[in-house]
This record gives structure tokens, C-alpha cells and sequence, in this order.
């Protein structure tokens, strides 16, 4: 991730300090992963807080969900978790050259639930489309083990963060044979290929948008510039306002 935004950074020709880099993703992580948790989305966020070292160096702490404490042995215990990559039988470095069916076929395959996991799915792209998350690939999405053991459902979001003021306006997994310029419509098509119910996903997708509109006068939060927090409020407002055109007709 780190390294695909300097490449962005250095094509714009930005002269931006790596502390300042990393101080911006850590702000627009945090920011991200609370608003996940206040918009109330159907997938759980994982923990997270900033931390700070000796020295005042900021960073993002957060918790992991494929541990569990056991009570019985006193014990931490793994959760068996695998990303789209291994569900799929891919390599690492073809995060970024599947598609969103691609996983959402692999979360039909394994999930214990998978019309509410693919939901979820749908949930978390038109989330990440919206505030410009253009690093949602194959990597940063996963089924987690639940316990009792034997049962897989999507783990909870991580790696949250908007691309957009490092010139990263398109989303990395195709989604219906589209990379940008979401509307409902189009998820609602994407969904049927999966059953899952076009109420669900219009009312899950009218529920976010209105409660992300507010949120656009916390994004300078993060730290930005007068010039890249204009760009990105800015485009944030217009993914709502493109995504919130459509009446509902379900």
C-alpha cells in the first residue's frame, strides 16, 4: 500500500515528507474505521486506537480477531482466517487482477452463510467506493473461522483507507465490469447474481448514504492540505450524491 502511494505521490510530482505520509494514513485509517462503526454497517470493524512510543511517534494499534483468549487453557488460540487470494488458489501478487464475483463466488463456496457474507461484501465495496478506498483488493478481504470451529464468515473490515487524494480515483477490484461511477443500480444488478433480495441492498445503501453525508465536515481530520481535503471532500460528496439519486423502486 505504502508503496503504490509514493509511486502516486511522485507521478503528481508532491513534495511530501514520508513522516507526513504515514501521519495522513494513520488519520484517514482511524477516521475511516470509526465512521464504519457510527454509519452502523452490517460488517463488524476491527478494534483500533493511535498509540504513541517513547519518542511521541504516532501509530495505529489495532486489535486482531483470529485470536481468542481460552478460558480453559488460559490460553491465546488461532482462528483459522484465509484472504480472497488463498480462497481463490492465487498468489499474492494477483490481489489486484480479480474481480469482485471472483470473491464473491469464493464466499459462496466456503462461507457458512453466504447470502449474508456476499451482502456484507456489498456492503463494505459501496463503502470503500464512497469514501474513495481504492486499495480494496483481494488481500483485504477474508473469511475468519467462528467458533465452534468448522463454521467461516467474513472477518471483520481492516485496511480501510481513502486513495483519493493520492490520485487513486478507481476501485481495484472490477465490480460488474466497472471500476468507478457507481450508481445503486448497479450494485443491485451485481447482487441478483448472488439472490440476494434488491430491497436489502437498497435499503442497506439508502442507509448509508444518509448517514455519511455528515461526516464530510470531519474529513479534515486527517490532516490534508487546503488543496488535496477540497479534492477529497469534493469527490466524496459527489460518489453520495451520484449514488443517492436513485429513488427506491423495490
Amino acid at each position: 500500500m505504502l508503496r503504490r502511494l509514493l509511486v502516486l505521490l511522485m507521478r503528481h510530482r508532491l513534495e511530501l515528507s514520508v513522516a507526513l505520509l504515514l501521519w495522513w494514513l494513520l488519520m484517514s485509517r482511524m477516521l475511516v474505521l470509526f465512521m464504519v462503526v457510527r454509519l452502523r454497517l452490517p460488517s463488524t470493524v476491527a478494534e483500533a486506537v493511535i498509540v504513541r512510543d517513547a519518542q511521541g511517534q504516532a501509530g495505529l494499534l489495532v486489535s486482531r480477531f483470529d485470536r481468542y483468549f481460552d478460558k480453559a487453557t488460559r490460553s491465546l488460540q488461532k482462528l483459522h482466517q484465509e484472504d480472497a487470494c488463498q480462497i481463490l488458489g492465487l498468489y499474492p501478487h494477483d490481489k489486484y487482477r480479480v474481480s469482485a464475483k471472483s470473491i464473491c463466488e469464493g464466499i459462496a463456496r466456503y462461507a457458512s452463510a453466504p447470502i449474508v457474507d456476499i451482502k456484507k461484501f456489498i456492503d463494505l465495496y459501496a463503502f470503500s467506493y464512497i469514501i474513495g478506498n481504492g486499495d480494496l483488493h483481494a488481500k483485504n478481504v477474508a473469511l475468519v473461522e467462528l467458533r465452534p470451529a468448522g463454521a467461516f464468515a467474513l472477518s471483520p473490515c481492516y485496511d480501510l483507507v481513502s486513495t483519493l487524494p493520492y490520485g487513486d480515483r478507481r476501485m481495484a477490484l472490477p465490480l460488474g465490469g466497472r471500476d468507478d461511477r457507481f450508481r445503486v443500480a448497479d450494485f443491485v444488478e451485481f447482487g441478483k447474481q448472488f439472490d440476494i433480495p434488491e430491497r436489502a441492498i437498497r435499503t442497506s445503501l439508502k442507509r448509508m448514504i444518509e448517514r455519511a453525508s455528515p461526516w464530510l465536515n470531519r474529513l479534515g481530520e486527517i490532516g490534508l492540505d487546503k488543496k488535496s481535503l477540497t479534492f477529497l471532500t469534493k469527490s466524496i460528496k459527489e460518489r453520495i450524491e451520484r449514488m443517492g439519486i436513485e429513488k427506491n423502486t423495490g
